[in-house]
């Protein structure tokens, strides 16, 4: 294992990717999952769980701590091996816990594609924080090795690896994994992802780049004057300004970054897991329709450039674009 800098667990944990598995051989197909959440770190998540399952054998699991600064040590790779029989499933489940008690969790029911290495996004959205999650751990159980020094050559969970945790019979959510359901964005969907239509590892980025990194996302900065807008029943808006520099945020009770608005967790520019713009009008999840329950409000921030995937955010415990 490897204690990360700061910049790339910002990256991470909060708008950008951590690798957690991969293919290792040339010829061998892999998946990476990529986790990315617009809470903040480590105030609304302290641990992380991960957790395999490939043919409805836990393969691997084990919680990892986020230190003060926002560090988290975790395997430098896993290395999910392509199976013997392409069609096995793979269930992966990543827990966010606070305090010990999971706080939000996503499942992702797939299978490794042959002969290539796929990127699967998996997000912890603000929607789905305390949604009906039950379950804790020990906070002593939690590794929290911070020592950069320690370093790991990669995990190949082929070969069982299973710590003290394993979410897939400790921890429930609303949504049933039995029923291949998860909670994503706040909504019980389906868990299951066609690996053949995700998209190869090596085209899409998923590491910040030097002038994201620069920049970062400073969440009270951006929203600095913004506005808050009443959604229509369909979850749109209208917008007549300048996409590249809209940003959409929900309102929440505690959760995300406080600002002079309040706390907010802000929302990629992005149709899957965010926000989109077309002809004026501006299209948000389904969750944050419904106001006083999801979320508080909808807010409105033209200062920055619009947030992307992959766009870092600062605070939350880390140290961005210097500061």
């Amino acid at each position: 294992m490897r204690s990360l800098a700061a910049p790339l667990i910002l990256a991470a944990l909060v708008s950008g990717a951590l690798v957690l598995a991969c293919s290792d051989t040339k010829h061998q197909g892999g998946l990476v999952v990529a986790i990315d959440t617009n809470l903040s770190v480590p105030k609304d998540i302290d641990a992380l769980g991960l957790a395999v399952n490939i043919g409805g054998i836990t393969k691997f699991s084990n919680v990892y701590g986020v230190a003060p600064s926002g560090k988290v040590t975790m395997p430098a790779t896993l290395v999910l091996q392509e199976p013997t029989d392409a069609s096995q499933s793979v269930t992966i489940r990543i827990t966010g816990f606070l305090g010990g008690n999971a706080r939000i969790v996503r499942d992702a029911i797939t299978t490794v594609p042959h002969a290539r290495v796929a990127l699967l996004r998996l997000q912890l959205s603000a929607l789905s924080a305390g949604d009906g999650v039950k379950g804790a751990i020990d906070p002593q159980e939690v590794d929290r090795i911070s020592d950069p020094s320690v370093q790991s050559a990669g995990l190949r969970i082929a070969d069982t690896t299973i710590g003290a945790f394993d979410p897939f019979t400790q921890i429930t959510s609303k949504c049933s994994l039995a029923a291949e359901q998860t909670d994503i964005d706040g909504v019980c969907q389906s868990a299951r992802v066609d690996s053949a239509t995700l998209p190869d590892a090596a085209s899409v980025p998923i590491v910040p780049s030097a002038a994201e990194l620069a920049a970062c996302f400073d969440v009270p900065k951006c929203f600095d004057g913004a506005v808050k807008v009443m959604p229509h029943a369909d979850c749109t808006f209208s917008y007549g300004g300048d996409a590249k520099t809209l940003n959409v945020a929900i309102e929440t009770a505690g959760a995300g970054f406080n600002t002079a608005t309040g706390f907010l967790a802000p929302l990629d520019q992005d149709p899957e897991h965010g926000f989109s713009v077309a002809n004026g009008i501006v299209t948000i999840p389904k969750a944050v329709c419904t106001i006083g329950t999801k979320a508080k409000s909808v807010v409105l921030g033209t200062k920055c450039p619009a947030k992307q995937p992959t766009t870092p955010i600062k605070g939350g415990g880390t140290t961005c674009g210097g500061g």
